[in-house]
């Protein structure tokens, strides 16, 4: 979900080890830890709103062929 342990780990200012044993419940947790993983969900999420911008902006002209296709299928689909 983060983008894997390194990624997670780094905001955390903790080795990816260090990630591991707290995962585990071997150390605790504290706010500053769950803090920090929560910036680490803010800046996945900012980098998947950019993505969906960019596809947003790509289908705000969607191809003709595509329309197309996409209402013959539409069609098939109601005549059954």
């Amino acid at each position: 979900m983060l983008g894997g342990v390194k990624n997670l780990a780094s905001p955390m200012g903790i080795t990816e080890r260090a990630l591991h044993h707290k995962l585990a419940g071997t150390r605790g947790t504290s706010d500053a830890d769950l803090l920090a993983a929560a910036d680490a969900l803010d800046m996945l999420v900012a980098r998947i709103a950019g993505h969906a911008a960019k596809l947003r902006a790509e289908a705000v002209e969607p191809r003709k062929d595509v329309s197309e296709k996409r209402q013959h299928v539409s069609d098939e689909a109601a005549t059954g």
